[in-house]
């Protein structure tokens, strides 16, 4: 059983009611990271401020430093992975169980919708994930983007669900 590519990135998360909407970079990271780190963080989604956001460095070309060939390098990289991995988990906002996660799909309507704003681009780009206590409305900044993080989330919700049973 592999774990699935994790996926990271800004978004923006829609509030219920008067509260305004909230741009945040949300990351879950490949468990390989994570267990180095702590194995009990492995599996979850992190949530931080625009502030306190640890985006990776933009990615290169495919094959652009191979590890078999600069292995320096890339140990040097690797470690580097793990300090802002570790530094973004430290200064997280909020932290969502992948296990807790009920369902991920893309949005018919915004909360905006709801209080008389309606806006159908919006909802092209939002996506919509439900715990069993909360519904969270995010919304990424493309259509594409907003289907890529339903299938993403779909996956690693489906793997730790599965790997928490066999273990």
């Amino acid at each position: 059983m592999r774990e699935p590519a994790g996926v990271e990135g800004y978004l923006t998360r829609h509030k219920s009611g008067t509260s305004p909407k909230e741009r945040v970079y949300v990351a879950s990271h490949d468990g390989e990271y994570l267990t180095l780190l702590n194995e009990l963080i492995s599996g979850n989604i992190y949530t931080s401020t625009m502030t306190y956001a640890q985006p990776p460095l933009p990615p290169q070309r495919e094959s652009s430093i191979p590890s078999d060939l600069f292995p320096g390098v890339h140990q040097e990289f690797m470690e580097g992975e793990r300090r802002r991995v570790a530094r973004f988990i430290e200064r997280s906002a909020g932290c969502i169980d992948l296990r807790s996660i009920e369902a991920v799909k893309m949005c018919s309507e915004t909360p905006e919708a709801k209080g008389g704003v309606t806006n159908p681009e919006r909802w092209t780009r939002s996506f919509e994930v439900t715990l069993s206590t909360a519904k969270i409305c995010f919304e990424a900044h493309e259509e594409s983007v907003a289907k890529e993080w339903v299938e993403r989330l779909g996956d690693l919700m489906e793997y730790w669900k599965r790997r928490h049973r066999v273990e």
